[in-house]
């Protein structure tokens, strides 16, 4: 089975979303699954130095009554999850493209997964900053990768071909809302979703594949 998960590195919901699509996977025993982690920017427009979450809350929810009910939700879930949001630990919002280019550069080795759960706690339980190169070769270090593979880190602002080349592909992309599941290039599933969900499309497709006619 494979499996094209479309994510920021700094939404809460992907985080939450990762979880419930892992004790989906748990829960059917699935082993042969091929998943790709997809770049997708919330804030395609965000400086390259990023800005303070206090301002980004602000001006993406409103008032700051608002974003607690949205925090303490986000809290609630992330208990059920095994996730300690910390957001009191958070003092800026990055750019996201780096941590994206860091994601890419580990799907040769198989640690894709690992760089991105690695990625959500470093932010969300220790309000890490993920768009500063230091902590991100930090992040793919712990995962497991070369420093070969993170030598671009070391001189970023001579590499902006490449985060162009991510960015490009964020603008391409015609989805409603991340976490975005797509399986088998035929089942999209949008949103963090319960892992009954997921299960319920992991059989789906088993049925599909059941009942696909043998080749000659």
């Amino acid at each position: 089975m494979r499996v094209e998960i479309f994510a920021d590195t700094i939404c809460p919901w992907c985080f939450i979303g990762k979880r419930r699509f892992e004790r989906a996977l748990e829960k059917r025993k699935l082993k042969d699954v091929e998943i790709f982690w997809q770049p997708y920017q919330l804030n395609p427009d965000m400086p390259q130095d990023g800005i303070s979450r206090d301002n980004y809350m602000a001006l993406k929810f409103g008032s700051p009554g608002r974003v607690e009910r949205i925090e303490r939700r986000l809290v609630n879930l992330g208990v059920e999850e095994g996730i300690g949001f910390n957001f009191n630990a958070i003092s800026s919002t990055p750019n996201t493209r780096m941590s994206h280019l860091l994601i890419k550069q580990a799907l040769g080795s198989g640690l894709q997964s690992w760089v991105v759960d690695l990625l959500y706690q470093a932010y969300f339980l220790f309000g890490k900053d993920i768009g500063n190169p230091k902590i991100l070769i930090d992040i793919g270090t712990k995962a497991g990768l070369k420093m070969s593979d993170m030598a671009w880190l070391k001189n970023y602002e001579k590499n902006n071909p490449k985060l162009d080349e991510v960015e490009n592909e964020f603008s391409q992309l015609n989805i409603s809302g991340i976490p975005w599941f797509v399986i088998n290039d035929n089942y999209a599933i949008s949103g963090a979703q319960l892992p009954e969900v997921f299960v319920q499309i992991f059989d789906l497709v088993r049925q599909d594949s059941l009942s696909e006619p043998f080749s000659n």
